[in-house]
């Protein structure tokens, strides 16, 4: 029987390409094709299908959010990301929202062949190209810290002293400093080096 995919891409030209190419290798039939979020949703909801092959840079709804919702309205739906998008903090959202496969437009055929063929069986598969934005997908997401941990932890990354930033937030020296003891649960960072580099790739302070 062969695995029934829905191509979700706003190139027409590209998902022709894919059809074609998918025909050659056998075992998948196209049973939708969508070239933007609010189709592809619609075609997943009326048609009966294994895998959604799905870019995230769509028109109408972006394909993010075709994944966030596919997740919770089709939960058998298995979704293969093929994207171009370079973008690290697409590419960590996207992540977050545990796809079963991500794969870039930049990768080989075969790569799309081999990760097409694991999705399908059940099993993940992910590309070189965006395995090193797993550790930061797997990290607690910044909405997670309260208003006064956020300006906590930007003051520790700029070196700044328990005393020095009570001073400055109109603290006790206790509170701040359990304050950092909650960050440090919370992120998982147990040094102050740990917490400013974290805080660097979260955008809070320059690395320079």
């Amino acid at each position: 029987m062969k695995t029934r995919v829905v191509l979700v891409d706003d190139h027409l030209s590209w998902r022709q390409m894919l059809a074609v190419s998918l025909a050659r290798e056998g075992g998948y039939e196209i049973v939708g094709q969508a070239g933007n979020g609010l189709d592809a949703l619609r075609i997943c909801r009326e048609v009966p299908h294994e895998v959604v092959i799905l870019d995230l840079l769509l028109p109408e709804l972006c394909g993010l959010e075709v994944l966030r919702r596919l997740r919770v309205e089709s939960p058998r739906s298995r979704v293969l990301v093929f994207s171009s998008t370079v973008d690290r903090l697409r590419i960590v959202e996207t992540l977050r929202l545990h796809p079963h496969g991500f794969i870039t437009k930049n990768d080989h055929l075969e790569t799309l062949y081999e990760a097409l063929r694991a999705v399908a069986a059940g099993r993940t598969y992910f590309s070189c190209a965006v395995t090193p934005c797993a550790r930061e997908a797997h990290e607690p997401e910044l909405t997670e810290l309260t208003r006064r941990e956020k300006e906590v932890l930007q003051l520790v990354a700029e070196s700044r002293s328990s005393k020095q930033i009570a001073a400055r937030l109109g603290l006790s020296v206790k509170t701040v400093e359990n304050h950092r003891a909650h960050l440090m649960e919370k992120l998982d960072r147990h040094d102050v080096a740990a917490l400013t580099r974290y805080a660097m790739r979260a955008g809070f302070v320059s690395a320079d």
